[in-house]
């Protein structure tokens, strides 16, 4: 029996046990164990326990001795109430064993081969997930003859490999247990403790419906971002696979640059569901640049970049660059346009910072070093990031008005990004 110092037990060594009532007659087999997730170590909050064709809720403090699995007098088959999954509860032996959970402090996803918690007079805790080999030589029953092998043959302790469960984040995919939906929510907390390329290091591993588990349970903003470092294959699957509202409000929140590449190697009708979906103005701006050939300037442009009106001053625009930046896929410029948006000058950053606050913009603009139409062939574009050693080039209509810049960040990545 447990004791109130407390004996550690492996879930294996519970599901499948048989229960019996206080006169020993079998009441069932332990089924699952279900843990309340939103502690800093879950609580199993009741044994489902299989009886006769039914689901029975079994309380860790309903037994009288917890080694044999024996109920208290005046707990029946009669007075247990159904097993039922609660909101915030996870189900170890369905949703935990043999599945993949991220390791955080290795960033890492590993298999769970069992689980191990501590076991006291009141109470069963979920400690550790054990991921290492010697938990699944434990289900299958070879655990101690495999490790007294290893030990006489090589002189070697097979270790448990454990992982704290704060540690853990699992990945809420929706199933069923004994006709029940079941599927938990999770805080995003651990996750956006990482940064975003490791995330989607580890969203590339994954499965469609864990990759798509994943992102929903993350904001949009930061949805977005994991995405932005997944190769275009893992954006494309995600973003087809979610809800097109939701795919919209990532969208939204991608640089211009990665979301129409996206779109434009999407299927047709969610594509425009999704830009359907999306704010006017984002969804218009996408479109356009979705007209253009992907060999062209005008396939590789964005409209997320700085411009400014002829008169402005550097203190405004330099405000106005701050409230954006977020937002920009090309920062190093400030484009500089006349009323009806003819492009007339160009500054860099460090030009705008280096000058007086009350000085008109064109002080320290100057005439663009080059544009181009949105026509152009992209590789003559490349060439001139190569020639001039300029990091974006303005793409600009007949009439010289300023539709569009071409970042040399996002060229690069066009050419050189992952593969499938």
């Amino acid at each position: 029996m447990a004791n109130a110092k407390g004996d550690f037990i492996h879930l294996s060594a519970i599901v499948g046990r048989k229960v019996f009532l206080a006169d020993h007659t079998v009441l069932g087999r332990v089924k699952d164990l279900a843990v309340d997730i939103s502690k800093f170590y879950p609580p199993v909050v009741s044994l489902a326990v299989g009886s006769n064709g039914k689901l029975l809720s079994v309380s860790w403090t309903d037994f009288s001795d917890k080694t044999g699995y024996v109920l208290k007098d005046g707990v029946t088959r009669g007075n247990l109430p159904e097993f039922k999954i609660g909101t915030g509860q996870l189900l170890l032996d369905h949703q935990i064993l043999d599945k993949q959970i991220l390791d955080m402090s290795g960033v890492k996803l590993v298999r769970v081969n069992d689980c191990l918690m501590l076991g006291t007079d009141t109470s069963l805790l979920l400690t550790h997930v054990e991921v290492g080999f010697r938990g699944f030589l434990r289900r299958l029953g070879f655990e101690k003859p495999f490790v007294d092998f290893v030990k006489w043959l090589f002189g070697y302790d097979l270790r448990d490999e454990l992982v704290p469960w704060r540690e853990v984040h699992v990945i809420p995919v929706e199933t069923t247990f004994y006709g029940q939906q079941v599927k938990f929510e999770v805080m995003p907390e651990k996750l956006t403790k990482l940064n975003p390329a490791q995330l989607a290091d580890v969203l590339e591993e994954l499965g469609v419906e864990e990759q798509k588990a994943m992102i929903e349970s993350l904001e949009p903003e930061d949805a977005a971002d994991v995405l932005e470092q997944a190769s275009e294959k893992v954006q494309v699957n995600v973003i087809s696979a979610i809800d097109t509202e939701t795919a919209a409000d990532i969208v939204e929140e991608m640089s211009q640059s990665e979301a129409v590449d996206v779109i434009a190697s999407m299927d047709d009708e969610k594509a425009m569901e999704i830009l359907s979906e999306m704010e006017r103005e984002d969804a218009e701006d996408m479109q356009e640049l979705l007209e253009h050939h992907e060999d062209s300037a005008g396939g590789h442009m964005t409209t997320a970049y700085m411009a400014v009106k002829v008169g402005t001053k550097i203190v405004d625009a330099v405000a106005s660059f701050r409230s954006q930046a977020d937002e920009l896929d090309v920062w190093n410029y400030i484009y500089v346009i006349d009323e009806p948006g003819h492009l007339v000058g160009v500054a860099s950053i460090r030009e705008l910072l280096a000058g007086a606050d009350t000085a008109d913009i064109s002080t320290v603009a100057s005439a663009p070093t080059l544009t181009f139409g949105p026509e152009t062939p992209v590789s003559e574009v490349a060439e001139s990031f190569k020639k001039y050693g300029i990091r974006g080039v303005p793409v600009v209509d007949d009439s010289n008005k300023l539709i569009g810049v071409v970042a040399f960040k996002n060229l690069m990545e066009s050419a050189f990004g992952e593969g499938d």
